[in-house]
């Protein structure tokens, strides 16, 4: 009996691991390119945070911080909270990058498979907060991710002037 039960647990993991390695594989190489343009504005340039939820609206991890000025980001009332209790500040500083200014633009870009992670499996979405010194704060926008995605365009959101999200095979 323990022969036939090794053998038939040889046999699962033999099956299992082409299986997920075909599921890991066909995100591998894809990555989303999203380009952010900062419209008109003074005073400072504005803070903004990529992080990413699960359908359910539950955080699952930040993405990029457009900003380094660590001193500010609990300014960021949807982002900053949630952050806070699966983050460690030195994963936030990880994803850090320069501050858009007014009247620029920066483009990033997000693997679509973050460890067993796969953001194109329609179980996620983008979450896209800003804020500008003295002004308002936007954290309403959500970017669903089905399994189909392509691509999406927003444009006036908070001080973001545009935002195109583009879904970009490797060569």
């Amino acid at each position: 009996m323990k022969i036939q039960t090794k053998m038939l647990l040889t046999f699962a993991v033999l099956t299992a691991i082409p299986l997920f390695s075909a599921l890991c594989a066909e995100s591998t190489g894809k990555s989303l390119e999203i380009t952010v343009s900062i419209g008109n504005g003074d005073n400072d340039n504005p803070m903004m945070v990529l992080w990413l939820e699960d359908v359910n609206g539950e955080f699952i991890q930040t993405l990029h911080m457009f900003s380094k000025r660590k001193i500010h980001y609990d300014k960021l009332k949807g982002w900053e909270p949630e952050s806070k209790k699966k983050e460690s500040p030195a994963d936030v500083d990880a994803v850090s990058g320069a501050t858009v200014g007014w009247n620029q633009s920066s483009t990033i870009s997000i693997p679509a498979q973050i460890g067993l992670i796969n953001l194109l499996s329609g179980k996620y979405v983008l979450r896209i907060e800003s804020r500008t010194h003295f002004g308002e704060n936007y954290r309403s926008l959500k970017i669903p991710l089905p399994e189909d995605y392509t691509g999406s365009v927003f444009e006036n959101v908070g001080s973001i002037k545009s935002l195109s999200i583009n879904k970009v095979k490797a060569n």
